[in-house]
């Protein structure tokens, strides 16, 4: 069979046949991916490969621990892989094996639509698919109806790969650590690809993450896009304060007074608003008392735009 040598994410060489025909997937989005483009092409994929529901191809375990000779087996002329995911024993084992594969490693929004188009045109051999054309378009979406984009985190601590990938080792874990690492991890990607350069006028709240880790991270990643930026992400226009003071606010919690008040020395109260997670478990059963003492010796203004000024502001009654 021809094949034709192309570069994945990692600029390693990868012989593609001239013409794909079976692909195996060890990685849930890519699974999907591939599937809505062009669903005859998979003939494996991973146990945790659940979407679209109807797929039905051969399984070969999970993402950290694939049976490779199961893979083999499939006589698949591509394997498609991710450099977080996927461990790099197994893919050096399938490549020992004289399999093709194929390794994504996207690190910010925009790469991750640009790795995606890779994969599929030089990887697996298809035209560019429109759903790509349209990933941009929720953005847009969200400034031309004069929606708010809601950003929040996603820890689950029993499965492999969410929360960027953190071993979250229990439900407290996720909640003291995931939920701020999680909101650190997306607002970096989306600024480092540009998305909120390319769409200034999206209204993005920060939501059930904390605050008072912004200004001290928001100055570092300052200093990194000063260093790396023209470089390691060229899309990245704007400072990290000014994207959020021109298009950010972030929720507190009732009780927590060194947050609110660490927030409330750096960022404005018009960008601050009171949120509580009652009745879940994480929530202020005692709201407005938490609130009361969290704010003692704020100023009477502040306190007002934190209770409900600013959620007024972004969502006005008239």
């Amino acid at each position: 069979m021809t094949t034709r040598t192309e570069r994945d994410d990692l600029g390693l060489a990868v012989p593609v046949p001239a013409r794909v025909e079976r692909v195996v997937s060890l990685v849930p989005s890519l699974t999907e991916a591939v599937a809505t483009s062009a669903p005859a092409l998979l003939v494996g994929a991973t146990d945790w490969c659940t979407h679209p529901g109807d797929l039905g191809v051969a399984r070969v375990r999970g993402t950290k621990n694939p049976d490779v000779d199961a893979v083999v087996g499939l006589a698949p002329d591509l394997v498609i892989a991710n450099a977080e995911e996927n461990r790099e024993p197994d893919l050096a084992a399938l490549r020992a094996a004289g399999l093709a594969v194929w390794v994504t490693a996207p690190t910010t929004v925009p790469a991750a639509l640009d790795s995606l188009d890779r994969l599929l045109r030089l990887g697996c051999r298809l035209t560019r698919p429109s759903w790509l054309e349209e990933a941009d378009a929720v953005w847009q979406a969200v400034t031309d109806t004069g929606l708010k984009l809601g950003l929040h985190p996603l820890p689950v601590w029993d499965q492999d790969g969410t929360a960027r990938g953190f071993k979250l080792r229990d439900i407290m874990a996720a909640s003291a650590l995931g939920f701020p690492l999680d909101m650190m991890h997306t607002l970096y990607d989306m600024m480092a690809g540009g998305v909120f350069d390319r769409f200034p006028r999206m209204p993005t709240m920060i939501l059930e993450a904390g605050c008072g880790w912004i200004p001290s991270m928001f100055e570092r990643w300052e200093e990194h896009m000063k260093m790396f930026g023209k470089v390691k992400a060229p899309d990245w226009k704007s400072k990290p304060m000014d994207i959020f003071l021109r298009q950010m606010m972030v929720t507190v919690e009732a009780g927590e007074e060194i947050d609110i008040n660490i927030a409330l020395q750096y960022l404005p109260a018009t960008h601050l608003a009171l949120a509580s997670d009652w009745p879940h478990y994480d929530g202020t059963p005692d709201l407005i008392d938490g609130f009361n003492k969290a704010t003692h010796g704020v100023k009477d203004e502040d306190v007002r735009l934190l209770a409900t000024g600013t959620l007024e502001r972004w969502f006005p009654s008239h």
